[in-house]
């Protein structure tokens, strides 16, 4: 886990320092050990459910970044596969999307992928569909 989300945690201040020394110690040993402690510091604790709490809710929030990062990837490859078709669902559902744009990614993944070259423009195609789409609900690619 980051340290800026584990930051955000409900930990207390010595289990988050012996969950610090776990994570810079190399030694499996000495990691289970710090490991241990921690889980007994943590079961001691008074905050362990709000702990819980927020864990679960992070994984939550995960999960909707993984749903949504596979929609993305799949708009982008209905892109590259369908052209045109694919093209116009994303216009009907974007209307701010620029056409003349999508079509040359589109087309210079397509030549990336057929000479076997790094897939810069696929990556590119990525990002403008990530930056088109945001968060929107509307990012099914069906």
């Amino acid at each position: 886990m980051p340290q800026g989300t584990l930051d955000q945690l409900p930990v207390p201040d010595a289990a988050m320092d012996t969950l610090q020394l776990a994570r810079r110690t190399r030694h499996h040993g000495a990691r289970k050990r710090e490991t241990q402690h921690l889980a007994k510091l943590l079961r001691q604790s008074d905050s362990l459910e709000t702990l819980r709490g927020a864990v679960k809710a992070l994984d939550h929030s995960s999960r909707r970044f993984s749903a949504h990062f596979q929609a993305l990837e799949q708009w982008r490859d209905r892109l590259i596969d369908e052209g045109n078709d694919a093209i116009n669902q994303l216009i009907a559902t974007h209307r701010d999307a620029d056409r003349q744009k999508l079509r040359q990614l589109i087309r210079t993944a397509r030549l990336e992928r057929e000479q076997q070259r790094p897939p810069d423009a696929f990556r590119r195609l990525f990002r403008y569909l990530r930056d088109l789409i945001g968060d929107d609900d509307n990012t099914r690619g069906s």
